[in-house]
């Protein structure tokens, strides 16, 4: 039985406990207006998306991509002091090594989805360095954990903790690095793996 319930979310940058916000990393205000400073002037249509205190603010209709999801307007996000992540979408238009170079020494700038979507966030965020975080908090060691990925921003944790396991369908840089591979997202893959270790014990 999972007695404690921790969930990480925004690639690392938030740390629930019990559905309480114990950590958070954020982007440096400055650096996410100069984001999008450098991003319109590439592409002035280019989509962005803004994820601050668990709500998205972007400069298009996410209700045409994620029916589910609530979302504001970007011009009513009164400050930039809590932005945890920023999305960039449509970003074919862009030059990664451009904004990456500009911003590497402050974000975390990472393509994923195939390349059709960038995600930034502060240069100390990642789903490892989360999970080294809780790992601390409850003393054991990260050598001792298991972590399921498919996608490049799974790449640290997957090559870091004691067992990296790759979906199915996961980039093959991920498979590259993983201890194991498991079924697709799309046939239980977490689920087959963890009942197979729970059979051996």
């Amino acid at each position: 039985v999972l007695n404690e319930n921790y969930c990480v979310c925004y690639n690392g940058a938030h740390i629930y406990y019990n559905s309480k916000l114990i950590y958070e990393s954020n982007i440096n205000n400055t650096v996410v207006k100069d984001i999008i400073k450098l991003v319109l002037e590439m592409d002035p249509s280019i989509k962005i998306a803004l994820e601050a205190k668990d709500v998205n603010y972007c400069n298009f209709d996410m209700s045409k991509y994620w029916p589910n999801v609530d979302f504001k307007r970007l011009d009513e996000l009164a400050d930039y002091d809590h932005i945890c992540k920023l999305l960039i979408m449509n970003c074919e238009s862009l030059d990664y090594d451009v904004l990456n170079e500009r911003f590497k020494d402050s974000c975390y700038v990472i393509q994923t989805d195939q390349a059709r979507l960038i995600e930034i966030m502060d240069k100390s965020v990642s789903k490892l360095e989360a999970i080294k975080w809780i790992a601390n908090r409850e003393h054991i060691l990260v050598d001792e954990v298991i972590a399921f990925g498919d996608d490049l921003n799974d790449f640290e944790i997957i090559e870091g903790v004691g067992m990296g396991v790759a979906m199915g369908n996961g980039h093959h840089e991920i498979k590259g690095v993983a201890d194991e591979i498991t079924l697709t997202n799309n046939c239980d893959g977490v689920a087959v793996f963890l009942e197979k270790i729970i059979e051996a014990l």
